[in-house]
């Protein structure tokens, strides 16, 4: 059995490489619109969990850490770009908690104290 695109993984989450959508159609049509290969957001995925797995999970959203917000700090410290779906796909297998309001920036169950960006 050949495993899942990430399409057939997220979309149904309403989750694209723009970020979480309120809706199948805009999850669908944001889908569409991605010219980014399997590779190369797996890519992003993989950096994006590199870094989530180096942050402190809270019990709850944390209104003052969405993922935009997070994708940022994750790219300062692994050096290179992530998507803020990507990060959402990543923080998804990792078990974090997602709020789902109707941003493109859910809220995530990450500590504020770490979202500090790496000191060199």
């Amino acid at each position: 059995m050949a495993a899942l695109t990430l399409r057939e993984e997220f979309e149904s989450l309403l989750i694209s490489p723009h970020g979480h959508h309120p809706n199948v159609y805009e999850a669908k049509k944001a889908w569409d619109e991605n010219d980014a290969t399997d590779q190369q957001l797996s890519e992003e995925i993989e950096r994006a969990t590199r870094w989530l797995k180096t942050v402190e999970q809270t019990k709850n959203f944390n209104p003052k850490v969405n993922s935009y917000r997070a994708k940022h700090v994750a790219e300062e410290a692994e050096g290179d770009y992530i998507s803020n779906g990507c990060l959402l796909m990543a923080a998804h297998r990792l078990g974090f908690l997602m709020s789902t309001d109707e941003s493109l920036n859910p809220y995530l169950n990450i500590s504020s104290t770490s979202m500090k960006a790496p000191v060199d």
